[in-house]
């Protein structure tokens, strides 16, 4: 085998080994990003109940220092308590004291729910009404007397709300709702924890209500006609199609109420230091494994192939020229350093006779 033979036998085992280790590459680089995606929509489930407790202890310590401010619950059992039947009382003063509250505490709205579940006093105006009395939250906090925290839909928005016993006025007891707007900052929170990008839908009975979400613009409404418009929402994870790929995305009540939904789409892991950190060993062995290789090709053909084809170059010209004037190289392995000294001895004896 020439030196140029062997070259090319040598650079044609390495290409077939790079393409073999590149297909692997890429076979354990869609693993990883499989298995990195499904960790980040797992630690989303984490990192939305972390916020959603968070949000709803605040908006609740909130909600208590205004009812448990006996200035403001004197004043609104004074106000509806002295009221006659069928006549409304002026609520001017005590929605100006909301609003100060509203503001100091930095809350959307306050308001105030009498017995019969109607709002006598509201910072801003309820979208669906003032008639509370079959609103879910409200007949669980009126039952229990316990302060109930969940979302509602009131119109273009979604309102994390919070309902609690305010003052007993003689006829029953008033409720104070207090309530913060669910929007682009939950979605930030949310989408920068947990390395995604986000959507928080509210289902109305239109269907489903983009809230906020981290994807641009142009993404939002390809996301929407992609996902069901009703029904209950359970964490699942699915596929969809996001500009000309399919991509991988997790739906699950928002805060674990089933008024709202929180979309998940992972970010490709590809640029993270875990991620690299990852491929890092792969990487690292491939590179071995090529160095290794490159060097066992090299040994052979210094050790083995080239004092061979030394060998047989010498002995080739010898015999086509009957000349045993000629020396063979003593060189590479030690076998072949015996061979090459005892044929020169053999020329050595031809030449003496």
């Amino acid at each position: 085998m020439t030196s140029r033979q062997y070259r090319i036998g040598v650079l044609v085992v390495l290409a077939a080994l790079l393409v073999a280790l590149f297909g692997l590459f890429r076979w354990q680089d869609a693993r990883l990003t499989t298995a990195v995606a499904g960790e980040r929509l797992e630690q989303l489930q984490r990192v939305q109940g972390l916020v959603a407790e968070i949000g709803r202890q605040g908006l609740e310590s909130r909600g208590g220092q205004i009812a448990n401010n006996q200035g403001v619950t004197g004043y609104v059992a004074q106000a509806l308590g002295g009221s006659l039947p069928g006549v409304v009382f002026d609520t001017a003063s005590l929605v100006d004291l909301l609003q100060d509250r509203r503001d100091q505490l930095g809350l959307a709205m306050a308001a105030v729910i009498d017995a019969q579940g109607q709002v006598v006093a509201s910072t801003e105006p309820f979208a669906a009404g003032n008639d509370f009395s079959k609103n879910p939250l409200y007949l669980d906090a009126s039952k229990t007397g316990k302060v109930h925290t969940g979302l509602m839909v009131d119109g273009g928005r979604l309102l994390r709300v919070s309902i609690q016993p305010l003052v007993d006025y003689g006829v029953g007891v008033a409720q104070l709702l207090v309530a913060e707007r669910i929007g682009i900052e939950q979605a930030q929170s949310i989408a920068e924890i947990g390395h995604a990008d986000v959507a928080l839908l509210a289902d109305t009975r239109d269907g489903l209500l983009m809230v906020a979400s981290t994807l641009p613009a142009d993404q939002q409404a390809g996301l929407l006609d992609q996902l069901p418009q009703h029904g209950k929402v359970d964490v699942t994870r699915t596929e969809i199609q996001m500009e000309s790929k399919r991509q991988d995305v997790s739906v699950q009540p928002l805060f674990g109420l089933q008024q709202a939904r929180l979309v998940s789409l992972v970010r490709p892991p590809t640029d993270s230091a875990s991620f690299l950190a990852l491929r890092l060993p792969f990487l690292i062995a491939s590179g071995l494994l090529l160095l290794v290789l490159g060097t066992a090709a090299w040994r052979v053909w210094q050790q083995l192939l080239r004092p061979a084809n030394g060998l047989a170059e010498v002995l080739e010209r010898a015999a086509q020229a009957n000349d045993m004037h000629m020396s063979a190289p003593v060189a590479g392995a030690q076998a072949l350093r015996r061979i090459g000294t005892a044929i020169n001895q053999i020329f050595k004896q031809q030449q003496s006779r």
